[in-house]
C-alpha cells in the first residue's frame, strides 16, 4: 500500500501552499519526532496524497516518536533537534516494515485510545472547576 515516495517531508516556513492533506512534526527540543494537526515553529510538514494515507503516516509517526525511534537521531547538545533527512530515513523504515493488514485495525485503536483520553482530560477539568466551586462555597 505505502511506498516511501507516498508522502513529502520538508520544514515548515510558516505558511501552507495548497491544500493536500497534511500534519506536522515538531523538530526540536526532547519531543522531537512528534507528529502533531497543528503547526509550530519549530517542525516539518508532511504532506501526504490523500486522508487515509494522512492518518496512516500520522499514526505511524506517532508509533515511532512513541518507541523512540527518532531519539537516536537528536543532534545538539543544548537543544537536540532532528534533521529532515533523519526524520524521512525513519519514516521510510517504519513504512518499509509496515503490515497492511494489522495498519487498519492499529490506526482504528489509536483513535480510540485518544478519544477516551480527550474524554478523561475534559472529565479532569471539569472534576478541577467542581472542587474551585466546592472550595469557594465552603468559605461563604
Amino acid at each position: 500500500m505505502f511506498k516511501s515516495n507516498v508522502y513529502q517531508l520538508k520544514v515548515y516556513s510558516g505558511v501552507k501552499t495548497d491544500d493536500k492533506p497534511c500534519f506536522y512534526i515538531l523538530n526540536k527540543g526532547l519531543n522531537a519526532g512528534r507528529p502533531s494537526v497543528l503547526a509550530c515553529r519549530n517542525c516539518f510538514i508532511v504532506k501526504a496524497k490523500s486522508e487515509a494515507e494522512r492518518d496512516a503516516i500520522y499514526w505511524l509517526a506517532y508509533a515511532a516518536w512513541q518507541t523512540k525511534k527518532f531519539y537516536p537521531h537528536l543532534k545538539g547538545s543544548v537543544i537536540p533537534y532532528l534533521v529532515t533527512a533523519d526524520a524521512k530515513m525513519v519514516l521510510n523504515d517504519c513504512l518499509s516494515q509496515l503490515n497492511d493488514l494489522k495498519l487498519k485495525q492499529k490506526i482504528k485503536t489509536f483513535k480510540a485510545v485518544q478519544q477516551k483520553e480527550e474524554l478523561l482530560r475534559l472529565q479532569l477539568e471539569k472534576f478541577g472547576e467542581l472542587k474551585i466551586a466546592i472550595a469557594t462555597t465552603m468559605l461563604k
